[in-house]
């Protein structure tokens, strides 16, 4: 899970909500294109196009709007944007024409989570192995809400397991060879948008673990 730093809602959805009509007033079952639209894309550039919870990439096609308070919980949060996320579809991505909804938010359905990717140390609850499982802390006072996290989102599914696996992999392999110069670059690349706004895929899981080398390069 990364951090991600709310910006203001698209002038549109704000527009959209204060004019509501009586026969079409502006709840959640009434939101449609093209305001949801523009909502969506705007989540997807501030998360940098990967998902709130796993870090998978994510665009238009292959992604929706979730509540991080549950609106079956919150329904005055229900428009609110900043209780909206971007989130995948609950599949991996050799599986998108099937919808098994197996982690992150239609998995989630309507629990509550103790940890929130729009807390700044969002990302300090977790670990992950070169075998690409996620971890909670090792900090007493975090290993509870990140097991209920995990468990909630379905984090260690084998779909994610293996995604992330792969692209620690991908790091790894001429890692020795580096400097703690050559480490710092590296993780800070991940760490930050490219050129088009993206970050990457699973760049959490990839961060901590060249933060493990730095200092024993």
């Amino acid at each position: 899970m990364r951090f991600i730093q709310k910006g203001n809602e698209p002038p549109s959805f704000s527009l959209w909500k204060q004019r509501s009509i009586d026969d079409c007033p502006s709840t959640w079952g009434n939101f449609r294109k093209p305001e949801k639209l523009e909502v969506l894309d705007s989540l997807l550039h501030e998360q940098g196009f990967i998902c709130c919870y796993c870090g998978q990439e994510i665009d238009r096609k292959h992604s929706h709007i979730e509540h991080f308070q549950p609106r079956t919980h919150y329904p005055s949060l229900s428009l609110d944007y900043s209780n909206l996320l971007a989130c995948c579809p609950g599949y991996g991505r050799d599986d998108r024409d099937k919808a098994p909804q197996e982690f992150c938010g239609h998995y989630k359905k309507d629990k509550e989570l103790p940890i929130s990717p729009l807390d700044k140390d969002c990302s300090t609850y977790f670990r992950y192995s070169a075998s690409g499982e996620i971890f909670s802390s090792l900090e007493s006072s975090k290993q509870l809400p990140a097991k209920e996290t995990i468990a909630i989102l379905g984090l260690n599914h084998p779909t994610l397991q293996s995604a992330r696996e792969e692209a620690i992999d991908g790091i790894l392999q001429d890692i020795d060879s580096f400097s703690n110069e050559d480490l710092v670059k590296l993780m800070t690349s991940y760490d930050r948008p490219d050129g088009t706004g993206k970050l990457q895929e699973f760049c959490s899981a990839i961060v901590y673990t060249l933060n493990q080398y730095i200092g024993s390069a």
